[in-house]
């Protein structure tokens, strides 16, 4: 065997080689490699198949990528879950599967990955790129919520009631919250359940999905799935107590905007900050951007990356400028969405407007949701104008 250092003993190390030696030909897949103990071991011992080496945890994959590094050409490094890797390689000449399920020792004993009782933070994300983590389920969320959702061992869908049942995907239940039926925007009313899109189902179901048909509009359907799946198993809906909000339409960014700035209780400035710069209240500014001097900000920010505000330029409650933005001389942006690589040149005037990916703004442009009359702004959708 290899005299590279193995940060921890894999479990069963010797049953796995053997269980492998013997292979003649095809992939063997490690759902989990983790830091490549066993993945190492196959491979040395083993000079006929290749390996796709899985995890999610990047730190894992690129400390393995170095360690696997002699046996490049007899692999693939793939990141994701491991349910999803046999689908993703089903192409390939699969002759062996190791799934060594759970968390690694070294997860546990690093305190800023929050998996450990001595952790910094409470984190426990496998994926840390994914959003979520323990610590918004386990502060935001709902205790009501949550205890139901940990009891309940049985199928379920999270529901929240809406006042405008037509514009969603709204489940018909019995008395005991039991699901009969999903209908994409009904127009007899059945409920006024919607779903929210966060499931626990059995593994039937992708057995279902392979074999629903397509729809008249030529799409496979989450509904058709969801109704055969109700006919074989019990589906609980699961109706929420904590905020939900509804982006349905594209303003509706804002508000959803507007619900995580104002829980943001301490700035977070990664880059630079010149001179003269003014700052009310909280904001957060990702690496390599930069707020030149004179700038006033005003209320919670959120800047990304690779981003610059230019001097006088004065920014406002509830704003979200996205990466590789430049705000030159003198602009005003108020409770806005700004996208990627978009420019907003000198004396321009944004408010309450959400700017695309790759806009190029004149000076002088003036963008507002002001009306002399003080109505409601409508927009005209499907022939019909919605406020």
């Amino acid at each position: 065997m290899s005299e590279t250092k193995i940060p921890h003993i894999p479990v069963l190390f010797n049953e796995v080689i053997e269980t492998f030696k013997d292979l003649e030909d095809g992939y063997v897949i490690d759902c989990t490699l983790g830091y490549g103990g066993h993945s190492l071991g196959i491979l040395e011992s083993n000079p006929n198949i290749k390996l796709i080496c899985n995890d999610q945890d990047d730190e894992a994959l690129n400390f393995s990528k170095n360690r696997l590094k002699e046996y490049a050409n007899r692999i693939i490094f793939s990141k994701g879950n491991f349910k999803d890797v046999i689908n993703r390689y089903k192409d390939k000449n699969i002759v062996g599967i190791l799934a060594d399920i759970g968390v690694s020792s070294l997860q546990l004993d690093k305190n800023d990955r929050g998996f450990g009782f001595n952790g910094e933070t409470l984190d426990m994300r496998m994926d840390q790129n994914q959003e979520l983590s323990a610590n918004e389920i386990v502060n935001e969320y709902a205790q009501n919520d949550l205890e139901k959702i940990l009891k309940f061992n049985w199928y379920w869908v999270l529901v929240n009631e809406v006042e405008q049942p037509e514009k969603y995907w709204i489940f018909k239940v019995d008395t005991d919250e039991n699901i009969k039926e999903i209908i994409e925007k009904p127009e007899v009313p059945i409920g006024k359940l919607a779903n929210l899109w966060v499931y626990k189902f059995d593994s039937k179901i992708f057995e279902i999905v392979d074999n629903i048909p397509l729809s008249p509009r030529w799409e496979y359907e989450i509904t058709d799935a969801i109704n055969d799946f109700v006919k074989l198993f019990p589906f609980k809906a699961f109706k929420i107590e904590w905020e939900f909000i509804d982006v349905w339409y594209p303003w509706d960014i804002l508000t959803s905007n507007a619900h995580f700035l104002n829980k943001l209780w301490k700035s977070n400035i990664k880059w630079i900050v010149e001179e003269w710069v003014t700052i009310k209240w909280n904001i957060v500014l990702e690496e390599w951007s930069v707020l030149k001097s004179w700038t006033y900000i005003e209320w919670n920010i959120y800047i990304w990356k690779w981003s610059s505000i230019w001097p006088n330029t004065y920014l406002r409650w509830n704003t979200v400028i996205w990466d590789n933005c430049k705000v030159w001389n003198a602009v005003e942006v108020k409770n806005s969405s700004i996208w990627d690589n978009t420019n907003i040149a000198h004396l321009s005037y944004v408010w309450d407007s959400i700017v695309w990916n790759n806009v190029n703004i004149g000076w002088w442009f003036i963008t507002a949701n002001l009306r002399h009359d003080k109505g409601n702004i409508k927009v005209p959708i499907n022939g019909k104008y919605w406020e």
